[in-house]
């Protein structure tokens, strides 16, 4: 579990630039959040962000896959 913490560290230390960011531990992984606000998902040693109607192609064409329970 502390290489999922350390990860989880990292996730935070990179979105820096956009404002302070937390990693709370949920669902057997960790939530991203900004201002109280859920917008990532680390699960299984992947990160996974929300994505809107115009975003989601921008992550298909980057590679990015969609979670899934």
């Amino acid at each position: 579990m502390a290489e999922a913490q350390e990860f989880a560290s990292h996730v935070v230390d990179l979105l820096d630039p956009f404002g302070p960011c937390e990693a709370r531990r949920m669902f057997g992984g960790f939530g991203i959040f900004h201002q109280g606000l859920m917008f990532g998902l680390i699960a299984d040693g992947s990160l996974y962000l929300k994505a809107d109607k115009e975003s989601k192609a921008l992550f298909e064409a980057e590679g990015s896959t969609a979670f899934t329970y």
